[in-house]
């Protein structure tokens, strides 16, 4: 099912932007494929890709999140679901969003910091004690190790970590959204 009309913006004040969502039904807001009820059912991928592109360009304004439904078709004990389902589904992504970033921070750190000892453990040891006591290819296989530890580590904080940015700054501003059912504009 497509949204209807999908969206407008609308700017309310000067610091605040109304999204507006025509919908015929609540039908809209969740997947064809996903019969559960609607505390538990999954959102539309039509949907969420809609609101991404429409927060996408807004820099810090508060949004209002605005649903019209047809006045006949309105219930307001599934709008409380549906708000409350629509709050814990973005703080639970922007919770796995973050978890993935200090996942992925930890990991570069760890591998930086790893590949740094062994360069030093091989440059501070150097060449006559490993052939000292017979560990010549651990002599020759720890420098490209330890380079690509190094690298890959960088690479991991500087580049990774910054990859799911714009999932978390998507999430941090729709958390803060005020969410509303009307049926005036319809």
């Amino acid at each position: 099912m497509a949204l209807k009309d999908i969206i407008t913006q609308i700017p309310k004040e000067s610091d605040k932007i109304e999204i507006v969502f025509y919908l015929k039904n609540y039908e809209y807001l969740f997947s064809d494929f996903d019969l559960k009820p609607y505390a538990q059912r999954t959102f539309s991928n039509d949907f969420l890709d809609s609101l991404k592109r429409e927060t996408t360009d807004l820099c810090k304004e508060k949004i209002e999140l605005k649903f019209i439904v047809p006045g006949l078709d309105r219930n307001n004990s599934k709008e409380i679901i549906i708000k409350r389902r629509l709050e814990n589904y973005f703080k639970n992504q922007l919770k796995k969003q973050e978890k993935f970033r200090k996942k992925v921070i930890k990991q570069g750190i760890m591998f930086f910091l790893f590949g740094i000892l062994l360069l030093i453990i091989k440059y501070s040891v150097g060449d006559h004690i490993f052939q000292k006591i017979g560990l010549n290819l651990l002599f020759v296989i720890l420098e490209p190790l330890s380079w690509f530890l190094f690298w890959e580590g960088s690479n991991l904080l500087v580049f990774s970590s910054k990859k799911n940015k714009t999932e978390i700054e998507f999430y941090k501003k729709i958390i803060t959204a005020k969410i509303i059912f009307d049926d005036d504009d319809y």
